[in-house]
C-alpha cells in the first residue's frame, strides 16, 4: 500500500547495499563482472522502507549485471547531493537505443525479444523501480548510449 512505502524511516544503507549485493553477486560472478562500490553515507532518512529500497537497488543491479559484458565491472555510487540521497548505478555494457530510452519504465517492456530471452527479463524490474521511487516522491533519471553503458541515477528527497 502507499502508507507502506512512504513512512519516512532511518534507512541503514550500508546494510541495504551489502544485502542487495550479495543477491546480485551469484549472477556476476558468473559473467565475470565485478562491482565497485562507493558509498558516501552509512545512514539516511527517507520516504521508503528499506526492503524497497533493496528491490530498487536489486532490480538496478540485475539490469546492469545482465547487459553487461563478460568480465566487465559495475560502478554503484551513494551520495547525497541538493537534499537528495542518490544512488548511481552504472554499468559499461550494450546501452539502450535512443528509440527505446523513453519505454523502458513501461510495464513488460523489453528492448527486443531476443534480448529478453537472452537475460531473462520481464520487462518489469524497471516499471518497478519507477513506481517505488515515484511512491517515495522520488525520481530516476537515466543516461545511455549504445555500445557504451546505461547509467540510472535514483533520487529521494532526505
Amino acid at each position: 500500500s502507499q502508507e507502506d512505502v512512504t513512512d519516512r524511516q532511518e534507512v541503514d544503507l550500508n546494510t541495504v547495499v551489502e544485502s542487495a549485493l550479495s543477491i546480485v553477486k551469484p549472477i556476476a560472478h558468473e559473467k565475470g563482472i565485478v562491482f565497485e562500490v562507493e558509498n558516501e553515507l552509512s545512514v539516511a532518512a527517507v520516504a521508503i522502507k528499506a526492503d524497497y529500497l533493496k528491490q530498487v537497488l536489486v532490480n538496478l543491479l540485475t539490469n546492469a549485471v545482465a547487459f553487461s559484458k563478460k568480465q566487465g565491472k559495475v560502478e554503484l555510487r551513494i551520495y547525497e547531493q541538493a537534499q537528495y540521497l542518490c544512488i548511481e548505478v552504472k554499468d559499461y555494457g550494450v546501452g539502450i537505443s535512443s528509440e527505446n530510452i523513453n519505454r523502458i519504465f513501461e510495464r513488460f517492456y523489453t528492448q527486443s525479444s531476443s534480448r529478453s530471452r537472452d537475460t531473462g527479463g520481464s520487462g518489469l524490474g524497471l516499471a518497478i523501480v519507477k513506481h517505488i521511487v515515484q511512491s517515495a516522491n522520488g525520481k530516476i533519471e537515466v543516461e545511455s548510449e549504445e555500445s557504451k553503458g546505461s547509467r540510472f541515477v535514483v533520487l529521494l528527497p532526505i
